[in-house]
């Protein structure tokens, strides 16, 4: 443990490469070492540095003389100073762009602080320079708790913020009580709103469709108690065992030793279905509606995973970790995808460049979206859905309870502002449900919107072709989506075979996209399809 410490202080940084600024400001690729660059990797060095030492500090000290002041030394080298003096990192959100690093970074801040530094004067300062940061945060979330960078991203953006607060409401003494702050309810619902089972997540932007293994689901589990969301506690608790201990080694020392001195977190009954991602699905809600990313989920019933359950989304193409999705969609069968966004694939040095684009999971054509004219959708935010109207099934105009979203999906591509593409994606909920999708256009006359336009569906799983008919079976068997059209001919499937790590984790080693060309030079027409449980 002593040379694994002595190691940190040794390294020339603690940040990762890819942030370093050090080229930019220097010319240099080597760290400059007399500027430390604060970002995620040092504060995670700085936290995990505290968790040790509240551990294990006095007997490290005691076997290792020097060693404490070496660590504290560092910590304020490499993290407090730069943070006290520095005030242009961009994850401080001063220029309005708040996002996931300001409560992973200063959350990380706070822990070192509260263990390394002596000097109660500048423990204060630093402490108060972080609440200022995560009430900056905490300003910038919307009222529905809503993560724009997909469900992945709460685990290291809400749930960061979740667990500092934690940290302080104890190291207070319980006088900073954040409980009651807004919208910390909505913000603790996002994981549920967004699960299709225990086992599968609606996986829009850069969410993963199945969970990592480096989830602290005892931080879910704590505030869902604290602010009495029973469905919160219900999903935490279906994946108490998933990890031999009750946090997983992947999750950072600070997570398993907060989780190991919970004693009703250790002491639960394991769920032994959680592992595999089939619990009866008792903390599902019937429809979620998020009007901040315009997402919305239906299922036929609350609390019960069998059926057909319909994930929509209309959007912009300019959100934070973005994918050209506007109009996007997912259907799962009995809480498994079987239409499919395909998630997060593999950080590469594209992924947050100007060519972010060429990464094909992030087009719109691998997406269940039309190409319209001949074009697929552009990135940037003024590419966007327009008129877009949640359907909750409960007024007079739509009847029989059907619910989902409507939208123009012409705004978010490069078409004249006459163009439009009304998409409108149903749940009709009676019995195991069906999920309806009408896409009605009426386009430019001019040549150049004469091209082809296509309608386009991702699945996985196998595909029997029948007559006007296709039947989808999940990847793990189980019951079959039975899929019919109309408005044009026999689609053409296209294999694509996949070999992204992260990709291929969530959807094995191939997807379909099913293409349907729709009638040469029509410039106004409606397409039809619809999904239900084969009989």
């Amino acid at each position: 443990m002593a040379n694994g410490v002595l190691a940190l202080c040794e390294q020339s940084t603690w940040c990762w490469a890819a942030h370093d600024d050090t080229y930019t400001r220097h010319g240099t690729v080597l760290p400059t070492v007399t500027e430390p660059f604060l970002d995620l990797g040092a504060g995670e060095v700085a936290a995990q540095l505290a968790w040790i030492d509240a551990l294990l500090g006095e007997h490290l000290e005691h076997v290792y003389p020097g060693l404490g002041a070496r660590v504290r030394h560092e910590v304020q080298v490499r993290v407090m100073r730069p943070f006290l003096e520095r005030r242009d990192w961009h994850w401080l959100g001063l220029d309005g762009n708040v996002h996931n690093w300001s409560p992973w970074i200063q959350g990380n801040v706070v822990v070192a602080a509260l263990r390394l530094i002596e000097d109660a004067y500048l423990r204060a300062e630093v402490i108060s320079l972080a609440i200022e940061g995560l009430d900056r945060y905490v300003a910038s979330l919307p009222a529905d708790g809503a993560i724009d960078e997909g469900s992945a991203y709460w685990w290291n953006g809400a749930a960061r913020l979740l667990e500092v607060l934690e940290r302080l409401r104890m190291a207070t003494g319980g006088v900073l009580d954040p409980s009651h702050v807004e919208p910390l309810d909505a913000l603790i619902d996002f994981p549920v709103a967004m699960s299709f089972s225990s086992g599968w997540n609606v996986s829009f932007a850069d969410a993963r469709a199945r969970h990592a293994a480096d989830k602290s689901w005892r931080t879910l589990f704590h505030w869902g108690h604290v602010v009495g969301n029973s469905r919160a506690v219900a999903l935490a608790v279906a994946h108490r065992d998933s990890c031999a201990l009750p946090c997983p080694i992947e999750a950072g020392l600070g997570r398993v030793l907060v989780a190991l001195a919970d004693e009703d977190w250790c002491t639960l009954d394991s769920e032994p279905t959680a592992s595999t991602g089939t619990s009866d699905g008792s903390f599902l809600p019937a429809q979620v509606w998020l009007p901040s990313i315009q997402v919305s989920v239906d299922r036929p019933r609350a609390g019960d995973l069998r059926g057909l359950a319909l994930a929509a989304k209309a959007g912009t193409n300019g959100e934070h970790h973005n994918h050209n999705d506007v109009g996007s969609f997912l259907v799962a069968l009995d809480g498994i995808p079987v239409v499919i966004d395909l998630g997060q694939p593999t950080y590469t040095a594209l992924s947050f460049s100007p060519r972010r684009y060429e990464i094909w999971a992030n087009r719109s054509g691998w997406h269940s979206v039309p190409v319209i004219a001949g074009r697929e959708q552009s990135e940037g935010a003024r590419f966007r859905a327009r008129d877009v109207k949640r359907i909750s099934g409960t007024d007079q105009i739509h009847p029989g309870g059907a619910r989902g979203l409507d939208m123009d999906l012409a705004g978010a591509y490069a078409l004249p502002a006459d163009a439009v593409w009304r998409r409108s994606l149903r749940l009709q909920p009676d019995g195991d449900g069906v999920v309806t999708l009408e896409d009605a256009w009426a386009l430019p006359t001019t040549p150049e919107f004469q091209l082809r336009s296509l309608e386009r569906l991702l699945v996985v799983g196998d595909i029997t072709q029948r007559p006007d008919a296709l039947l989808l079976t999940p990847s793990g068997g189980g019951r079959r989506a039975l899929l019919t059209w109309s408005g044009a001919r026999t689609p053409h499937i296209e294999r694509r075979d996949i070999e992204d790590p992260l990709l291929r984790e969530a959807w094995g080693d191939h997807i379909n996209r099913i293409s349907w060309t729709l009638p040469e030079a029509t410039v106004q027409g409606v397409f039809c399809l619809s999904i239900g449980v084969a009989s």
